[in-house]
């Protein structure tokens, strides 16, 4: 029933994240973590993550817009020391508490149709970059900043994806590292792995075909529902790790 229920989380999880571009541990993390402990849940996402992105690059490799990506990945780089500054000078709960009300609102405001456009420039990418950076060293949710940039300058669905992707792989992969430098990647994790790969390109397909469906307009709505999911989330972690 375990491995039941941790490989029907994960498939929805990357279903999400195959279509939308993101959201894989935005979904999978909270239930991992109450079946599989923080110690498991925590490499093992990171893994599926990795292939994740592998699969989806793979069928959008030629939408990836390799300069925005790189810009966002370097300054994505720089903003990891102040998100060790923003751990150790600002309360856990309070920071994820903050980011967690302005990706509400963000959401609730586009879903209500207010216009949310900001003209695309490396200035904005490279703010975006830093707070990824920033609250992903701090709070290990780098995605919300960038989700929230590709919005606003309203990228195209298959341009919003693959340059996510791109930007996620890297990081990723240097998650993964220090997951395996840790020791945790024990025999249990790399099983469930195992166990999840068909899984994982089962639900890449999915959410591909929910991809091709979704016209522009159904596809910045599911983006902003998500960030509002993804805010509520974070203010209830914050609660949670408050109590």
């Amino acid at each position: 029933m375990e491995l039941f229920l941790v490989l029907l989380v994960l498939f929805v999880a990357v279903t999400v994240h195959a279509a939308l571009g993101f959201g894989t541990a935005l979904i999978a993390m909270p239930f991992l973590t109450v079946l599989l402990g923080l110690p498991a849940a925590a490499p093992l996402v990171a893994l599926v993550m990795t292939l994740t992105i592998a699969i989806s690059l793979y069928g959008a490799w030629q939408h990836v817009d390799v300069r925005s990506a790189a810009t966002l990945l370097g300054f994505s780089v720089l903003g990891m020391p102040l998100g060790g500054l923003l751990l150790r000078h600002v309360d856990v709960t309070v920071g994820q508490a903050g980011l967690g009300v302005i990706l509400l609102v963000f959401a609730a405001f586009s879903l209500l149709n207010v216009t949310w456009t900001l003209k695309e420039h490396r200035a904005g990418q490279a703010v975006a970059g830093l707070l990824g950076g920033c609250f992903g060293a701090a709070y290990n949710t780098n995605a919300p900043p960038v989700v929230v940039y590709g919005s606003l300058v309203r990228w195209p669905p298959d341009r919003f994806r693959g340059t996510l992707q791109g930007f996620f792989l890297p990081s990723t992969l240097l998650i993964c590292a220090t997951h395996a430098g840790f020791g945790l990647w024990t025999a249990p994790v790399l099983s469930l792995f195992v166990w999840s790969v068909p899984v994982i390109v089962a639900a890449c397909w999915v959410g591909r075909r929910f991809s091709q469906i979704l016209s522009r307009r159904h596809f910045e709505r599911a983006v902003h529902l998500v960030s509002g999911v993804m805010g509520a989330g974070l203010i209830a972690r914050a609660i949670l790790s408050g109590v």
